[in-house]
């Protein structure tokens, strides 16, 4: 098979060739093209077919109209011709190269240069004056088609009072449910407006709408709601439902109106699997025939619905079908019972179904109502019946082992059912025992969901056929549960493992544009209709789980005076966005008319572990990779008072300050539009004003959370816009980007403020992260993006928002990786080799290993030459990007050998305690067994004595040995074998086991351990104790609030507490990790004043304490009221910026 272009009603230039099946056979045959062929929009190509076979009997068929694929699978559909050839000779004669070819292609689904449409404007509902079932429907075009034109619109309603009570609820255009909703995509593209009837008066509707193109549909609009008109009650006649009356049977059959609330038309027999139609329409076309006068009327059937005011009436229908009763449609296409167009106008009810155990009754009610608003419901009643039952029961293969991963999505789908009665209906479907949070789609037969609670469990998997047994109905009998096949299986949820994403900063961003305080040009309050936004910053990217339609994500914020009482003052803003890939959570609050707080406001913490996000209704926050449940709190705490510029007044609704109108960019320009005309423009510094904005999202400048740019140039210029109908002159600032913006790109701007922009004396209002809307176009619209990534060792993973090509590798070269540890040392790697691609991940191998404890961002340069990464169905080439931080580094790397202290056993005299101290935290369910180890007393030569009562503590193995220390000179040899028979492998927390070592040590004293104020030093983030005597007990590892760490301020008294993030012991050594590195400099001043550190024995009972290893002795508290002193290892680095040369 071949594409060609078009010239003159023939094929013209070859544009490429695919290659047919291995075989071709009777039916859909599908011919492919590695690596795909670009073809354009809106036009029209030749398909060409070499089908010059000897066979008689050959059958080449296109399918019979264009688009026909419409609503399926994204592809291409072949339309309007096809070709028969029987014994021998074709029934077309159109002949290419002496091919036969096919004379149109219509393109559907993907094509060149082109994504499917941004989603329309919210649509504008307005009632109708005297038609209260109406509502008229209007919306702006997609602002970006992406590539390709608009060729349809749909929409939908509900009448519920939000979103999420609409789930489910949806009524959409041509789902057979209702005739009101009419397809506004008749004239493609063009039509922006529709009336949509059938509803109830005086009612309240929400309608969305979307958009679609060749490359598919768009995301559905944001809501419009609208209110329907009043019922009109004078001079209206609702509609009614007709019954037949006779008179005289022979000779008349006259019409009344049913007077029953909802009038029953009757029960009608549905036999299994049959189309059936009532034969009496539901409506027909308005006409001057007097119903209920009489029933008879030349080439007019009487309808069940008449309004004798000759309106036009919307139908609506409502059925829920039983459990056992299956609609018979093709996939695709709208189940039954469902509302048909008659002939003539009007509509029919119409049903095929199938019901299993026993004929069952479907109810289906349908309403009517008139343009006013006025309505009439009637019901029918299908008795579906089932097949008569011969062949026993299906079977079903045994389903696997379901694995799924704690708190992260999945799905597994089961094996289908064979056999039984008529198999073509297929089976009903169900499963019992799934983990919470997992169900069950009979349709698709897939489980799915995101578990939160890890374990086994067993489920049931049942499959009925439709005859006359149902193993699910009431008071089931042995016979119709013998008809069903059934299966148990498993379903295993992996406990997510790793370390938690931890909260590392909180800040409220964006700012004010009003002033408190008249003519001050000091903006410090948010007014009614503000949204206060609030980031929350995570050390790992986060996914958000919102398992229903009232899950929530939010904050607490103290918006009123501040008190004691946080009840009084709270306000709850909700999850707005997800941003830098995961790693920070976008909060918003709306400031509403009454709110007031003149002190500013701030975000409230809960608890002693200071909670600051708080998750409602199965709301989960968890690591984008692992599943791990995020930690929520913020130890540090957050402050319990407002800045004095982020005030709130809602009472004010027009702002003081200068605020932007909109902003938008276009590659390397970008235009920020003022709510009025600036004066002094020409004046600007625009150098300097350059310094106080900063660009986000554009060009190479992404990922990096805090990486922005600052515009290259800067004019000023006037533009008009219209708002509402009112033409206004306003200000233009318009920059110039080192960096272009590219097309799918998320740009937002900053202003720090300054009096450079203003009018007579108000200037603008400082702004943050102010969404710029990117009308940049172009084929990179469609081009994968960095999402989020990780590192294992020498090997890199990135994974991209699309699907990457295969088979287009560039180098490993293009890729570099900037590492940073919690010191802030950084260090490059470099991809070496060759890179290879699996969906939308690309692997990159390193010429290093990275650390678990390193921060990690990775830049890409697009290759000049060669191979580049690229779309795998647009083929549209990802650009180079810098600095996008990778989430996650794995620890691939085991722990090094451990040091080891043999002491005593403090109650038994016979036996001896041994520590094995590893440098970092191991897994406490690897205990190793006696196996593992051959200890000796008396060096490498000694005497092998027994060992027992193996534990796992923090970072240590603790055992006993059965031989006494009798003295401290005593010399200890123990190898360590992880592969013994019978033993258990040690690993540390990321489950890299520890290789083979030997150690040896001479037995310590059982001294209570001392600590010596004059060892204490810090070295970035490390701080480090010696103590005199005596080992540390791995198992005594206090509460970090147990300790103080302080930089005394050399120009302030007050002591600045430097927070502790982990505690670990090593013999005679006390670790802490801090939060935060100390900078070289710090505690480096002319005084020579240094940090500071205590410790408070713990004085709850039952709390750990730091304690000896021998005789568990508690360690007294230390540094007094004041602290010791502790000396900065770093501060050889603190030198004068000229020594530095920088």
């Amino acid at each position: 098979m071949a594409i060609y272009t078009s010239a003159s009603s023939r094929p013209n230039t070859l544009v490429g060739t695919l290659t047919a099946p291995a075989s071709v056979v009777s039916g859909v045959n599908t011919f492919t093209a590695v690596g795909g062929i670009d073809l354009d929009a809106s036009t029209t190509y030749f398909v060409v077919i070499d089908a010059t076979g000897t066979a008689d009997n050959y059958q080449w068929f296109g399918i019979g109209n264009a688009f026909a694929q419409t609503g399926g699978a994204a592809g291409w559909s072949i339309s309007n011709e096809s070709l028969d050839r029987s014994s021998g000779a074709w029934g077309v004669t159109r002949v290419f190269g002496g091919q036969e070819f096919i004379p149109r292609l219509a393109i559907h689904g993907y094509v060149k240069d082109a994504r499917p449409p941004d989603a329309p404007g919210a649509p504008t509902l307005a009632g109708v004056t005297g038609r209260g079932g109406e509502l008229k429907v209007s919306w702006d075009a997609p602002s970006n088609t992406n590539g390709a034109g608009v060729i349809d619109y749909d929409l939908r309603y509900c009448g519920e009072a939000t979103d999420a009570a609409c789930a489910g609820k949806w009524i959409a255009e041509g789902d057979g449910a209702t005739s009101g909703l009419p397809d506004p995509g008749a004239t493609p593209g063009s039509t922006t407006a529709v009336t949509i009837s059938g509803l109830a008066a005086g009612s309240t509707y929400r309608v969305q709408v979307r958009a679609q193109n060749a490359a598919g549909e768009s995301a559905w609009s944001a809501t419009g709601t609208g209110t329907t008109a009043a019922a009109t009650t004078s001079g209206n006649a609702a509609p009614v439902v007709l019954k037949v009356v006779a008179v005289d049977p022979m000779t008349n059959l006259r019409c009344a109106v049913d007077t029953a609330s909802t009038p029953s038309t009757g029960n009608q027999s549905s036999p299994a699997g049959i189309p059936i139609s009532v034969a009496r329409p539901l409506t027909i076309t308005p006409t001057a025939t007097e119903f209920p006068t009489s029933c008879f009327a030349a080439s007019v059937s009487r309808p069940w619905f008449h309004d004798t005011d000759g309106d036009t009436l919307s139908l609506t229908l409502s059925v829920t079908l039983p459990a056992n009763v299956r609609s018979v449609h093709n996939p695709g296409d709208v189940p039954y019972p469902l509302l048909q167009p008659v002939s003539g106008g009007g509509y029919k009810l119409s049903n095929r179904a199938v019901a299993a155990g026993a004929d069952t009754d479907v109810v289906a009610t349908v309403t009517a109502t008139d343009p006013h608003g006025a309505s009439k419901s009637l019901t029918r009643t299908f008795n579906v019946s089932s097949f008569v039952g011969s062949a026993g029961a299906p079977s079903l293969p045994a389903p696997g082992l379901l694995r799924f991963a704690q708190n992260t999505r999945g799905s597994a789908a089961l094996p289908a059912a064979t056999g039984g009665d008529r198999p073509q209906y297929g089976y009903l479907y169900h499963v019992s025992g799934l983990p919470p949070e997992l169900e069950f789609d009979p349709e698709t037969r897939t489980v799915s969901g995101t578990p939160t609670s890890a374990g086994t469990w067993t489920a049931t998997y049942t499959a009925d056929d439709f005859d006359g047994h149902y193993s699910r109905k009431e008071s089931a009998t042995a016979a119709d549960k013998a008809d069903a096949a059934v299966r148990t299986f498993t379903v295993r949820v992996e406990a997510a493992t790793g370390a938690a994403p931890a909260i590392e900063g909180v800040q409220i961003v964006g700012a004010p544009a009003h002033e408190s305080v008249a003519n001050s040009n000091v903006y410090d309050t948010y007014i009614q209709g503000d949204e206060i936004l609030i980031d929350v910053q995570f050390n790992r990217p986060v996914a958000v789980n919102l398992p229903k339609s009232n899950s929530v994500v939010r904050l607490r914020i103290d918006l009123g005076a501040d008190d004691t009482t946080l009840t009084n003052s709270r306000k709850t803003a909700d999850l707005k966005s997800v941003e830098a890939g995961g790693h920070r959570l976008r909060f918003a609050y709306e400031v509403q008319a009454a709110d007031t707080d003149a002190d500013g406001v701030w975000v409230q913490t809960a608890g002693t572990n200071k909670q600051v996000v708080f998750l409602a209704h199965d709301a989960a926050v968890v690591d984008a990779e692992t599943g791990v449940a995020a930690d929520r709190d913020f130890p540090a705490g957050l402050p319990t008072s407002g800045a004095s510029r982020r005030k709130v007044d809602g009472s004010v609704s027009t702002a003081s300050g200068i605020r932007v109108h909109s902003a938008e960019v276009d590659g390397a320009a970008l235009t920020v539009v003022f709510d009025t005309i600036l004066l002094g423009t020409s004046n600007v510094d625009t150098a300097l004003l350059a310094t106080n904005l900063a660009v986000q999202g554009a060009g190479d400048v992404q990922g990096e959370l805090i990486a922005y740019q600052h515009p290259d140039k800067i004019s000023f210029g006037t533009g008009t816009y219209s708002d509402e109908g009112t033409v206004r002159t306003l200000t233009e600032m318009r920059l110039t980007l080192t960096q272009p913006a590219r097309p799918g790109q998320r740009v937002t701007l900053d202003y720090l403020g300054g009096n450079q922009l203003r009018r007579a004396s108000k200037h603008v209002a400082p702004f943050g992260k102010l969404e710029v809307t990117n009308k940049t176009g172009g084929a990179a619209a469609v081009a994968p993006a960095p999402l989020r990534g990780s590192v294992a060792g020498s090997v890199m993973t990135v994974e991209f928002t699309r699907a990457l090509n295969e088979t287009s590798l560039p180098p490993a070269s293009a890729f570099r990786v900037r590492l940073a540890d919690p010191n802030n040392d950084g260090r490059w790697l470099f991809g070496v080799g060759a890179t290879s691609v699996s969906g939308a991940k690309v692997t990159v191998p390193l010429n290093g290993a990275a650390r678990a404890d390193e921060r990690v961002r990775v830049s890409y340069v697009k290759p000049t030459s060669g191979a580049v990464l690229k779309d795998k169905l647009l083929h549209s080439e990802a650009a180079s990007f810098r600095d996008f931080p990778l989430g996650v580094t794995h620890d691939l790397a085991p722990p090094g050998p451990p040091s080891m202290v043999v002491v005593q056993h403090p109650t038994n005299d016979q036996r001896s305690h041994v520590t094995l101290y590893f440098g970092e935290a191991l897994d406490t369910g690897s205990v190793p067994a006696a196996a593992n180890f051959t200890a000796r007393r008396g060096g490498s030569a000694g005497l092998v004595v027994a060992s027992g009562s193996h534990a796992v503590t923090n970072n240590a193995v603790t055992f006993q040995t059965l031989a006494s220390s009798t003295a401290d000179t005593t010399v200890w040899h123990l190898a360590y074998d992880p592969d013994a028979t019978g033993g258990t492998p040690i690993r540390d927390a990321d489950g890299n086991a520890v290789a083979a070592f030997t150690v040896q040590a001479t037995a310590a004293s059982d001294d209570k351990p001392v600590p010596t104020s004059s060892s204490i030093a810090v070295d970035g983030t490390a701080l480090k104790i010696i103590f005199s005597a005596g080992s540390l007990d791995p198992a005594g590892i206090p509460a970090a609030s147990a300790f103080t760490f302080r930089e005394v301020a050399d120009s302030n008294p007050a002591e600045l507490d430097i927070g502790i993030a982990d505690i670990s012991v090593n013999g005679i050594q006390l670790l802490l990790r801090l939060k935060s590195p100390v900078p070289p400099c710090a505690g480096a001043t002319s005084s020579n004043v240094p940090f500071r550190i205590t410790y408070t024995k713990p004085a709850a009972a039952g709390a750990a304490k730091l304690r000896s290893i021998a005789n568990t002795a508690d360690v007294d508290s230390f540094g007094g009221t004041t602290g010791w002193n502790v000396r900065n290892d770093r501060s050889w680095r603190c030198q004068p910026v000229s020594q530095a040369g920088e």
